[in-house]
């Protein structure tokens, strides 16, 4: 009869605990709330699944160019040749667009007439 008595307050006391942290974390600021989950979203976007991302947003938008992408830590490098200045920035703009991308290094240069 006391071990069950022991389960019962060892559980009312978890309850307590939990109900508790659950509540402080309702109370929180809600803006600070939501801008600490907006910051966690985005940090758990790997580089290998921005790059695909920016691969795949190029390929509906740039076909046809032969364009590298590289991501380290947010920041996606692109090189490779295109056929105008115009194509850069559109290039860029498509990228910045990408979930994830903190940054654009832009290496991307226009083809030389030969």
């Amino acid at each position: 009869m006391k071990l069950s008595n022991v389960l019962t307050s060892v559980a009312s006391v978890m309850a307590l605990t939990f109900g508790t942290v659950a509540m402080a974390t309702t109370l929180q600021d809600p803006e600070t709330a939501q801008q600490q989950g907006m910051e966690k979203a985005g940090d758990h976007i790997s580089d290998s699944a921005i790059t695909a991302n920016v691969k795949s947003a190029l390929m509906s938008q740039a076909s046809g160019m032969q364009i590298n992408v590289a991501t380290t830590d947010g920041e996606v490098t692109l090189s490779g040749e295109v056929e105008s200045e115009a194509d850069i920035s559109a290039i860029e703009r498509i990228v910045r667009n990408v979930d994830g991308v903190k940054s654009v290094r832009n290496e991307l240069t226009v083809k030389s007439e030969a």
